[in-house]
């Protein structure tokens, strides 16, 4: 039976053809998280592009089916999130960091993706977080707390296949991903913030829009994914707070 449609399911590299048995798991665990986990639309977005990026490297280890996947490269993977090598043509790369920044999920994968419609407008070319090569894109490393997050979704889905009978055995179980590490947020200094509402074209509505965002992250001090749960009935116009 063919698998219902999925926001964010796409096959592991754009531009592919027939799904293969990796890529098809990988949709009935997004279908799973959404129908019968109630997953977030941010969580499933960020765990459907962690499983494509998972799905691509190990294609180019020549393994696109589940049941052929080895503990030896879950860890190869989970190497691969620290120190990269394998371009991806066609997936998007995470923002770039600062050393020891770390988010929450929700809120990382809706400031990476803000950060790269803001930097498309501003005429940068080549998307944040991304280093060009003769083949594709290869994402910049990732910190321990973005590699366990990326993990999660790997062992997640492992755990789901076996659960739902789609592979006998669950190679990511033995492996133990890094361990969050918890900083102190960093201050950003007037004048970063005064480049960063200037990047924004108010001439058009798109602009408009994204300088109406950063202005209210920074004058509430609001994560990123508050501010994308906010309602305009949260907004008291007669009044100076929110709800």
């Amino acid at each position: 039976m063919a698998q219902p449609a999925l926001k964010g399911a796409t096959p592991a590299v754009e531009g592919a053809g027939e799904q293969t048995p990796l890529e098809r798991a990988i949709d009935q665990y997004l279908v799973h998280l959404r129908v019968e986990r109630g997953s977030s639309e941010n969580t499933i977005a960020s765990y459907a592009r962690d499983l494509r990026r998972y799905a691509a490297y190990l294609s180019t280890l020549g393994v696109i089916d589940p049941e052929r996947i080895t503990t030896a490269q879950v860890r190869s993977f989970m190497r691969e999130l620290a120190a990269p090598t394998v371009p991806i043509p066609g997936l998007a790369a995470p923002a770039k960091k600062q050393p020891g920044e770390e988010n929450s999920v929700d809120a990382e994968e809706a400031a990476e993706s803000l950060a790269v419609l803001i930097a498309a407008e501003g005429g940068r070319g080549t998307a944040a977080g991304e280093r060009e090569s003769g083949e594709g894109s290869i994402p910049l490393p990732l910190g321990p707390n973005s590699i366990a997050r990326t993990m999660a979704a790997v062992r997640g889905a492992h755990a789901f296949w076996v659960s739902a009978l789609i592979v006998p055995t669950d190679p990511a179980a033995p492996v133990t991903p890094p361990k969050n590490v918890k900083r102190l947020p960093k201050a950003v200094s007037v004048e970063d913030i005064q480049r960063l509402l200037a990047v924004p074209d108010r001439e058009t509505a798109t602009g408009l829009r994204n300088r109406a965002i950063l202005e209210f992250l920074y004058a509430t001090g609001a994560r990123v994914s508050e501010m994308l749960n906010a309602d305009i009935d949260d907004v008291h116009f007669e009044g100076t707070l929110t709800d």
